[in-house]
């Protein structure tokens, strides 16, 4: 029991972790996945009626980019929050579970 306990702390804690080091990527290096969420949201390959629901705005891409990155950044934060209060009830001495009735 203690050691699924102590997996699900990193199973967490290295979740916290890489979407920390995705959104820190993005953040730094965004010039090619900024090109492919345009590339995406434009529908540049798409052909006949759906080609004219892309969005052709460069402030949309923009928009959609960087939210897409502080998607990530909060993802990160509540993976690390979650890990925290997992390792902290692991650690407390309080019993949890309700007491037995007869």
């Amino acid at each position: 029991m203690m050691m699924e306990r102590a997996l699900k702390i990193l199973m967490t804690g290295g979740l916290a972790v890489l979407c920390a080091l995705i959104a820190i990527g993005n953040f730094n290096y965004p010039d090619l996945n900024q090109r492919f969420v345009q590339h995406v949201l434009s529908m540049d390959t798409v052909e006949g009626p759906m080609a004219a629901h892309g969005l052709r705005s460069p402030l949309a891409w923009e928009m959609g980019f960087w939210s897409i990155v502080g998607g990530e950044a909060l993802a990160a934060a509540f993976f690390a929050w979650g890990a925290v209060e997992l390792a902290r009830a692991r650690l407390s001495k309080g019993n949890c579970s309700p007491p037995a009735t007869n």
